[in-house]
This record gives structure tokens, C-alpha cells and sequence, in this order.
């Protein structure tokens, strides 16, 4: 989701996926928390902005972080935004065609659980 494709006051051009506040890996006798400010969280993030870090929509864990024997559980902490997320009709509503969003709805923050998280 790009803000100023969505928000006619936004300048905001970036590309934006989630916004994320802390990670949390459980596993194998190992916890580990990383805060939106970890330096690491560079491929697929954009910069830290204080109180969280938007991913582009890709956003990847650094390998070392994930190097856990075991079953790994990755907690993602997401940061309420007043950004408004597009809705679109099912394509088969619009026999395949995209159209315009009719009203927006923001994006809850909340906790997902992914064994190779792309955010």
C-alpha cells in the first residue's frame, strides 16, 4: 500500500507492508526479543520512526536470528497506525477487473505466528 495512492493529504510515496513494534522469538529454550530499533532489521524495512518500523511488504528476518534448533515461533507485534488500508471487491465480483476502493478500513494491530515470516 502506497499512503499517497490512499490519503489525498499523504506525500508519503513509500511502498508500506506492516508496522511493526517488537518481534518476539520463542524456541528451543531460547527467547528473544527485538524491538522496531534493532539496527539488523534493514532488507524489506524502512527506518525506525520512533515507535515502530514499516516493513515494504517484504520484510525479512535476519538469518542468524533465526539459526534455532528446533521449532521456532515468531511473534509480530504490530503498531496501531491511522492509515487506512484500501478494500477492494473479489475479483470475481469484478469478472477480474480492479476497482477503485469504495471505503478504506485501518489495518488492526495484532500477533501473527509464521516459521519463515516475510512481512
Amino acid at each position: 500500500m502506497v499512503p499517497a495512492e490512499t490519503e489525498a493529504s499523504s506525500a508519503d510515496e513509500r511502498t508500506l507492508g506492516v508496522a511493526v513494534e517488537r518481534i518476539i522469538l520463542c524456541g528451543a529454550g531460547v527467547h528473544i526479543e527485538i524491538g522496531h530499533d534493532y539496527p539488523a532489521l534493514a532488507d524489506g524495512f524502512h527506518v525506525d520512526e520512533g515507535s515502530h518500523r514499516w516493513t515494504n511488504g517484504q520484510g525479512s528476518l535476519p538469518a542468524p536470528l533465526l539459526a534455532v534448533a528446533g521449532d521456532l515461533t515468531v511473534e509480530i507485534h504490530l503498531a496501531e497506525t491511522e492509515l487506512r488500508y484500501p478494500l477492494y471487491a473479489p475479483a470475481d465480483a469484478t469478472d477480474g477487473k480492479k476497482v477503485r476502493p469504495a471505503r478504506t478500513a485501518r489495518r488492526p494491530g495484532g500477533v501473527m505466528d509464521r516459521a519463515a515470516p516475510q512481512l
